[in-house]
């Protein structure tokens, strides 16, 4: 009997032991969504006033720019980034570029640079920017990607990066350091003036909503255009996910944006354009299926309602500049409606995520800049808010850093891939985001 007692004991001493280090594993693991109110938070309130007293650039005399593009095609296979791992691509399907659009004006210069990628990666960013700047310690630089999901990965060390963004290849990014440099350089080489012209044309047709198809779209393809004497540059912002292609294609392609891009070029001599992703959350191209000639009819017609938009000349005097890090609700990367993992696992998986907000004005145009993908639904309220007050607004994510989705707020506790898997910083990041880009249309709108 005292045996039987002994190893009950035991047993029970035992289980007890695994309960308290099942306990601590879970407290040290997992924690409970913050769901404290929005203007009670710290980061709130020092984004307001960052957007308030962050020193802006004021551009000098001269007004000059060059555009041009560069190969980012890797001799070797590196694997691709979208979807899910996929593995190296096996063939090129499309050759990928990285674009480059160069402002100056007195001895400031800011360059643009667009990689048909489905993001910048702050390691890739950082990398670039250490490069570039080898020839102009205060350059100035703005990020954006295509979106494509058939690109190239490598550029995303960590765990995360390994299993989910593409891995990294340190030689891939060292390849896109020397093309961004090299690219860099040829531009300062063929600055001239320039004039601004601007459109936008909606194309309901082209963008559905992709996480509730009865969902309101932001329908529009808006245009910044760029003329020089001998040539003409189309800056083109639109917001439907390039995902045209299906998630076992292993080619590389730049999906949608690519081919219209090409399409362009064959049409026009003398003219280059970018195409930098929009407001992607929550939008999709409205095909109902993925394949290459699906996308290639897409990019065909989006290349048509490109060709018949109309500009016209606007204001383009002195430029500003507004840079400041965006500050953000610790990580809560969500395993349940309640129940996040720790910001420290967060951290650990995915690094740093860089986040930035930019602001580009020149004349009556004003570009913004974010590390987000964004819901295109919060897109007409900003530009409704920036036309009162005398400004064309345009926007572009992934510049360099990436905060997962900010969807509508009343979606965050849906069972939906982007407010559920992807939306990283807590309950009321919509919200969150719209104080911090009205505050900042109405400082930029203030200057002279």
């Amino acid at each position: 009997m005292k045996k039987r007692r002994s190893f009950l004991h035991r047993l029970l001493r035992g289980l007890s032991y695994m309960l308290g280090f099942m306990m601590l594993l879970f407290m040290a693991l997992l924690s409970p969504v913050d769901r404290q109110p929005l203007e009670e938070t710290d980061f709130y309130r020092e984004a307001l006033r960052l957007v308030a007293e962050s020193a802006i650039y004021s551009g000098g005399e001269g007004l000059e720019a060059a555009w041009g593009q560069i190969s980012m095609t890797s001799e070797e296979p590196v694997a691709l980034l979208g979807y899910r791992p996929r593995g190296p691509y096996t063939f090129v399907a499309d050759s990928t570029y990285l674009r480059g659009l160069l402002f100056r004006e007195g001895s400031q210069e800011v360059l643009w640079l667009n990689f048909e990628l489905m993001l910048v990666h702050p390691h890739l960013a950082e990398k670039v920017a250490e490069q570039v700047r080898v020839d102009h310690p205060d350059l100035m630089l703005f990020f954006s990607a295509t979106h494509t999901h058939s690109g190239a990965g490598g550029t995303v060390p960590g765990l995360a990066g390994r299993f989910a963004f593409g891995g990294y290849d340190p030689a891939f990014v060292a390849f896109l350091q020397a093309q961004s440099q090299q690219l860099y350089r040829q531009l300062r080489e063929q600055l001239a003036p320039y004039t601004l012209a601007y459109g936008q044309k909606a194309l309901p047709d082209f963008v559905v909503n992709r996480v509730f198809p009865e969902a309101e779209v932001d329908p529009m393809l808006r245009q910044v255009q760029l003329r020089q004497e001998a040539d003409t540059l189309d800056l083109l912002f639109f917001q439907a996910h390039p995902t045209l292609l299906p998630a076992k294609y292993m080619g590389l392609s730049g999906d949608y944006p690519a081919l219209l891009l090409q399409d362009l070029a064959a049409q026009r001599t003398g003219r280059q354009a970018i195409f930098l992703a929009g407001p992607v959350g929550s939008h999709g191209a409205g095909v109902g299926e993925r394949s290459r000639e699906a996308m290639e009819g897409y990019a065909r017609a989006l290349s048509q309602a490109v060709a018949e938009l109309p500009v016209q000349e606007i204001e383009s005097e002195a430029l500003r500049v507004l840079d400041f890090p965006l500050p953000l609700r610790a990580p809560q990367y969500r395993i349940h409606r309640h129940v996040s993992l720790r910001p420290w696992v967060f951290r650990w998986l995915f690094g740093d995520v860089g986040a930035r907000v930019q602001a580009f004005r020149k004349g009556d145009w004003l570009h913004v800049s974010l590390p987000a993908e964004v819901s295109g639904m919060l897109m007409p309220a900003w530009e409704r808010y920036a036309e009162e007050r005398g400004l064309l607004l345009t926007l572009s994510c992934f510049n360099g850093g990436y905060t997962g989705y900010v969807t509508v707020d009343a979606w965050y506790d849906l069972p939906v891939y982007e407010a559920r898997d992807m939306s990283w910083f807590g309950p009321d990041q919509a919200a969150y985001l719209d104080a911090v880009m009205r505050a900042l249309i109405e400082r930029m709108a203030l200057l002279e």
